[in-house]
């Protein structure tokens, strides 16, 4: 009997230590992230990957073809270049 509470607690022990930062909120980032993080009126950005242009008020963009595995947080460039 002392084994099975000994195992049961382990378990527990260890589902616990697997699961820890799982409640802190993670955001996945893709490739379409951009279309709702960059405002409209953003020209020059980066999509968490690659660097984009646009005309103003248009959600079609062109960018540099890099391929990323993972994406990162998409942020409006326009004011960094000079």
């Amino acid at each position: 009997m002392k084994k099975i509470i000994a195992l049961a607690s382990l378990t527990l022990f260890l589902s616990a230590c697997s699961s820890t930062g799982s409640d802190s909120a993670t955001t996945e980032y893709t490739s379409e992230s951009w279309k709702t993080m960059i405002a409209e009126t953003c020209t020059s950005f980066f999509d968490g990957c690659n660097n984009c242009q646009r005309s103003e008020n248009s959600d079609v963009a062109a960018c540099t073809r890099k391929f990323c595995e993972n994406y990162e947080q998409p942020r409006c460039l326009d004011g960094e270049q000079e």
